[in-house]
């Protein structure tokens, strides 16, 4: 598939391979505006993708989205057009990131664990197995036979390739304003304004941890930062493909965008009074 910035076809679905705090809770809110509830599959729990599967070939060729946390490969469930886009983040800051949400997150099935053990033993103990090389482990497909920390360079490839191939738009949580304009570009989405959602709390900095933990976080995800930096480059090449124009867009953007906190509840208080005066 031509990864290219590209005017998409009416009849393609596209697939928001969400992985795990790289900002995609900010990037759902964008998202719900984009596209219709009846047109929009989210993935949000365990039953959701099995349920998806059921479906007939006419059912699932008729959304226009699917999105959430899930490994790659649903498109091999549709027979229509397709173009999948990701974010991805350092490695290091998403597993620091990724614990601290568990650990402040009740309904996560880690909760307990995470706040029974420090990052040190969660990371030794292997708890989670998206600590460690988990975008790679994502973006090659789904392998249940691969146990934690398992993942080799034959993985490392195969996610390297399924992006190559099936990814439009490779994003990155550290340069989120210019990833939503590859993505307004790419398919067409309007008001992509946004302010930051589910910024995980009470976090230690990478800088804050100890040595001997950073380092076996470090070796946990070799395979991950090889991954992450392959993305980089993609990303690179995306804004080289865009118009001369694009620097500009991007700043009139974020001018326009730091207004949002303070329009946004103004707007609010406007619709109210409109309604009581209805």
């Amino acid at each position: 598939m031509n990864h290219k910035n590209q005017n998409p076809e009416l009849t393609e679905t596209v697939i928001f391979l969400h992985i795990h705090k790289t900002a995609g809770t900010t990037l759902h809110k964008i998202i719900d505006r984009q596209y219709p509830d009846q047109q929009d599959f989210f993935i949000k729990s365990a039953d959701d993708y099995p349920l998806f599967e059921t479906f007939t070939m006419e059912q699932r060729n008729r959304y226009r989205l699917i999105r959430g946390h899930m490994h790659f490969g649903v498109h091999k469930l549709l027979s229509k057009p397709f173009a999948y886009f990701t974010v991805l983040r350092n490695p290091i800051e998403r597993a620091i990131s990724y614990y601290y949400y568990m650990k402040n997150t009740p309904a996560h099935y880690n909760y307990e664990q995470a706040n029974r053990m420090g990052l040190h033993e969660f990371l030794e103990q292997g708890v989670d197995i998206l600590m460690a090389n988990g975008q790679t482990r994502i973006w090659a497909g789904e392998r249940p036979d691969i146990g934690y920390n398992e993942c080799t360079e034959e993985i490392l490839v195969q996610a390297k390739d399924n992006l190559d191939k099936y990814c439009a738009v490779v994003g990155l949580t550290e340069r989120f304003d210019t990833t939503l304009l590859l993505l307004k570009n790419r398919f067409g989405w309007k008001n992509v304004f946004y302010t930051r959602q589910n910024v995980s709390a009470n976090r230690l900095k990478r800088h804050d941890l100890p040595a001997k933990t950073l380092q076996l976080l470090e070796e946990l995800n070799q395979l991950d930062m090889a991954f992450f930096q392959y993305g980089v480059e993609r990303f690179e090449e995306q804004i080289r493909q865009q118009k001369k124009t694009f620097p500009i867009q991007l700043k009139i953007f974020q001018m326009m965008n730091k207004l949002v906190p303070f329009a946004l509840p103004a707007y609010k208080l406007w619709v109210k009074g409109v309604r009581r005066i209805r």
